[in-house]
């Protein structure tokens, strides 16, 4: 799909979770990047409008982040395509922005890399936004810092006068970045010169920050304070900017027709012949192969993938044959920058890699391959009910995929985002006693297709299954 500042990026199918997926892969070839790439996997904050990290696998110099898949594209691929975007929808995307940097803020995470390019749709189409705050490789977090002293690292143009003058990056640094991208937004194209060093600002910029002429005063007002070249004149922090934001543009002006006129497009709208929005569609001839080594072999796992002819520029990138995925090179002196990475990030960060050496570690921090988790039961005789083995689902509407396995309450009562036998996917009501600790929300169905049989699994209601002629059946 691209590539970025330490990697590339590929739209990638879950062969597991059924999903497509963002894979970015780190294709830089110094320590420092790798070292970055490492503190990116690291960054894992829950917030409904932060990418979520799926997974992350080290092997040997191998480096591989996992995410949500953002179908709508970036900010600046939607700019370049619409131009001018109505300031009740930039509005939006500003209130959706200063709420989730506010948790990053908190845990000590500063983005310094904030640009349209870096903020994601997760929908396609004309709906009301849902931004996606992505690309964490050069976000400073708690006392890690891999900028030398005196240099600022970042995209020109975005980048705090004060950082500039090398003093270290804070929340105001990232307040600064979100008022200048919400001009361009406003303006459709780039604004801000190159360089934006306290020396070459001119003093009136709190009243020269370039703001369309239709967007409302108050409005106005805001992206320039959040822009001013001086920190102590900006917000103190999201929250009071925000507050700010809701005072001067409410949510209640901020729909009709505005938000409708701005369509975001879609990363899947072109998919290669064998590829359709639901997965691959090759019949079972033409599914993944799965090479295994001898037992007691050193060598992984090799997937063999085969390639349709595509028709156009589209991805993934057709070609002739196969496509492998051999075990890498062995790469000591990046392993070893691996280990000193996940030393500085700290003992736990070391855990999980000697843990996970060759495995992949979920967003939550757990082993991605484990089959099942287990829970304790509860007591006899204490009224407790037992979460139950198997449950029948009950629907309460329909979900995004992107949020499977995600919990919330409604009056009182919560749901869960899980597959759905025929495709699709519900918010289901939990049922007495909790979900079933060996229901998997993203699991397969009885009658699905399979890989290997012999396999083991549970499905999304609880159900134990195996793997039998390449379709899951009851264990």
């Amino acid at each position: 799909m691209g590539s970025g500042a330490f990697g590339k990026v590929h739209l990638a199918w879950d062969t597991e979770d059924h999903r497509w997926v963002a894979l970015k892969e780190f294709a830089g070839s110094d320590e420092l990047g790798l070292l970055r790439f490492v503190i990116e996997s690291r960054i894992r904050v829950e917030h409904p409008h932060l990418v979520r990290t799926l997974a992350f696998r080290l092997i040997d110099d191998k480096a591989i982040l996992v995410t949500e898949l953002a179908r709508g594209g970036s900010l600046r691929q939607l700019m370049s395509r619409h131009g001018k975007l109505p300031w009740q929808w930039v509005a939006e995307i500003v209130d959706q922005l200063l709420d989730a940097l506010a948790p990053l803020h908190a845990t000590g995470v500063i983005h310094r890399d904030l640009k349209p390019a870096n903020l994601l749709l997760r929908d396609a189409g004309a709906a009301r936004p849902h931004l996606l705050v992505g690309d964490f490789g050069i976000a400073t977090w708690r006392t890690v810092s891999l900028t030398g002293i005196g240099a600022a690292i970042g995209t020109p143009g975005y980048l705090a006068p004060e950082y500039l003058d090398g003093h270290s990056p804070t929340p105001a640094t990232d307040l600064f970045a979100v008022g200048v991208l919400a001009a361009e937004l406003l303006a459709g194209r780039r604004l801000v010169h190159m360089s934006n060093s306290s020396a070459d600002i001119p003093s009136d910029w709190t009243h020269g920050l370039p703001v369309a002429d239709d967007v409302p005063a108050h409005l106005a007002a805001v992206l320039r304070r959040l822009a001013d070249p001086d920190p102590a004149r900006r917000y103190v922090d999201c929250v009071q900017a925000r507050e700010a934001l809701l005072a001067a543009a409410p949510p209640s002006v901020r729909g009709g027709e505005a938000i409708a006129s701005v369509h975001a497009g879609d990363l899947l709208a072109n998919l290669p012949e064998g590829w359709a929005v639901e997965g691959p569609t090759v019949g079972p001839a033409d599914a993944l192969t799965v090479v295994r080594p001898p037992a007691g072999s050193q060598e992984l796992t090799r997937w063999v993938v085969p390639r349709h002819e595509t028709k156009g520029n589209t991805s993934p990138r057709s070609g002739d044959g196969e496509s492998t995925w051999d075990r890498p090179r062995k790469g000591r002196r990046r392993a070893a920058v691996l280990l000193v990475a996940l030393l500085v990030l700290g003992g736990a960060g070391a855990a999980v890699y000697f843990a996970t050496r060759g495995a992949s570690v979920d967003g939550r921090g757990t082993a991605a391959n484990s089959a099942t988790t287990t829970q304790p039961a509860a007591e006899s005789g204490t009224g407790t009910v037992s979460p139950p083995s198997v449950f029948t689902a009950v629907s309460a509407g329909e979900c995004s995929r992107v949020d499977i396995g995600r919990l919330r309450t409604v009056a009182g009562k919560q749901q869960r985002c899980q597959r759905v036998p025929g495709g699709g996917q519900n918010w289901i009501l939990e049922p007495a006693g909790g979900f079933p600790a060996a229901s998997a929300p993203e699991g397969s169905f009885p009658g699905e297709r399979c890989g290997n049989d012999g396999d083991r699994a549970y499905s999304p209601v609880g159900h134990q299954l195996r793997c039998r002629g390449g379709v899951w059946g009851s264990a």
